[in-house]
């Protein structure tokens, strides 16, 4: 088999990398795989480190294994180069000093008491429209990722890029930060912080901007900034909740970890071994409660949402094929759309597997 296998020894321990995806191994497999890399046979490795040469092989192809399999998020596109990005992560990069770090968290704590206190909640706003929501989301978004991106640049991680992509049927921005896995446990802990940080730095100043000038933009955007704060917080899946918990507790693999352990109990198999492990059926038990209740909401939101598809037909007969009232029901129509392409890749791929 072809080798796609890189290795990397930093101050965190070892790796193996496989199509810009990390593995952490031990000194004894490192040495193996760098024997093997440098040419020599698998019987000479054998010889060498008193191992099997079946199990030498079998750590070689599951690493090559690893090419092929599918990767959580899809990547459509490129939104913003690492050429632009560095130039953001210099410029802001003091940022992550810790007097500053300090002075916005206290800073983001009075303005939220008081926002929480003396501010009326609006979720709808009538002079906003539809396109107003989306583009304030899609600012705020990028502000949670240029803090992942300042703060990496500051731990010395650059030439990031922001994508947008697919994570199963919902459309996400995201930033690959592969190398984040080789760091010390503090840098990790402020990168899986940076994204939530910088938000909180933008309530800070929104919020203090909004008390001199009114605008139903600025209160949108204390609302949605709030409100991606409290999704990202929150461990589940990939959020930035899970990296903090997974680093916090020094998990690696959690969700693969908490998947098996679910599959051990759904099988009924209650050995000491699971319940040895409280922060895995801590995460276990919350993602499934979490998921469960994705996919009521989700449900309920398409089964309500059902009764205008009619409508959104008519809208666009009436209107003579305006474009603007075709894309505004296309994004009445785009979760439909979205799980129904979920579904087609489902049966595709289970086609594919299969024949």
């Amino acid at each position: 088999m072809e080798n796609n296998i890189k290795l990397e020894k930093t101050e965190n321990g070892y790796f193996a990398i496989a199509s810009e995806r990390y593995f952490k191994i031990n000194e004894v497999t490192y040495e193996i795989l760098q024997a093997k890399i440098s040419g020599r046979t698998t019987d000479e490795v054998s010889k060498e480190f008193e191992i099997k040469s079946d199990e030498i092989e079998q750590i070689w192809d599951k690493l090559n294994s690893k090419q092929v399999k599918k990767k959580k998020i899809s990547k459509l596109f490129l939104i913003i180069p690492s050429v632009i990005n560095n130039s953001i992560g210099r410029l802001l990069a003091f940022l992550c000093q810790k007097y500053i770090f300090t002075m916005f968290i206290l800073g983001f704590c009075a303005t939220l008491c008081h926002y929480l206190f003396f501010n009326n909640f609006k979720l709808l706003y009538a002079n906003l429209g539809i396109i107003d929501y989306l583009i304030v989301l899609f600012i705020t978004v990028i502000i949670h990722e240029y803090g992942h991106i300042v703060t990496s640049y500051y731990r010395g991680l650059k030439n990031l890029n922001i994508y947008l992509g697919f994570f199963i049927i919902f459309p996400i921005l995201y930033t690959k930060i592969n190398d984040l896995v080789t760091k010390k446990f503090n840098d990790r802990l402020l990168v899986d912080f940076g994204g939530v940080y910088f938000q909180l730095i933008f309530f800070a100043i929104l919020y203090l901007t909004g008390l001199f000038y009114q605008s139903d933009y600025i209160q949108l955007f204390l609302i949605i900034d709030l409100f991606i704060i409290i999704i990202n917080v929150i461990p589940f899946y990939f959020t930035d909740g899970y990296w903090l918990y997974a680093d916090i507790f020094k998990i690696e693999n959690l969700n693969a970890k908490s998947a098996l352990l679910f599959k051990e109990l759904l099988h009924w198999r209650f050995n000491d071994g699971n319940f040895k492990k409280p922060v895995i059926l801590f995460y276990m038990a919350f993602k499934i409660i979490i998921f469960g209740a994705i996919i009521a909401y989700v449900a309920v939101f398409l089964y309500s949402q059902s009764f205008y598809i009619g409508d959104t037909f008519y809208q666009i007969k009436e209107s003579n094929g305006a474009i603007i009232v075709i894309l505004r029901c296309l994004l009445v129509l785009l979760p439909y759309i979205l799980l129904s392409l979920f579904i087609f890749n489902k049966i595709y791929s289970g086609y594919k597997r299969h024949h």
